[in-house]
């Protein structure tokens, strides 16, 4: 049968960031079962949110996948592993997947 979407989701439920000032400014976090568009200019730091984001759900165990068509895995990698936050051993073990 499986899980449907949402189910055993109360209206107004939270999906955290884990960065604790955006999760403050959204209320608590993106509401559940949204989509969110992140855009900006080059540099900006769209990357380097959504993979923070990634990185904090992976740390409470869940699975997350980044997407990209513009930036090689190479450079991508190695701009993040610049970063404190960053653990390549979740990209490693498969529980961020870049695509």
């Amino acid at each position: 049968m499986g899980v449907r979407r949402g189910e055993g989701m109360a209206i107004g439920d939270k999906c955290v960031t884990g960065i604790k000032e955006l999760d403050i400014q959204m209320d608590g976090g993106i509401p559940v079962g949204s989509t969110v568009l992140i855009v900006g200019s080059s540099g900006s730091g769209k990357t380097t949110l959504c993979m923070q984001f990634l990185v904090n759900g992976a740390k409470r165990g869940e699975k997350g996948v980044f997407f990209t068509i513009t930036e090689p895995l190479f450079k991508l990698m190695s701009n993040l592993e610049k970063f404190e936050f960053f653990d390549k051993s979740l990209v490693d073990n498969g529980t961020i997947t870049i695509i």
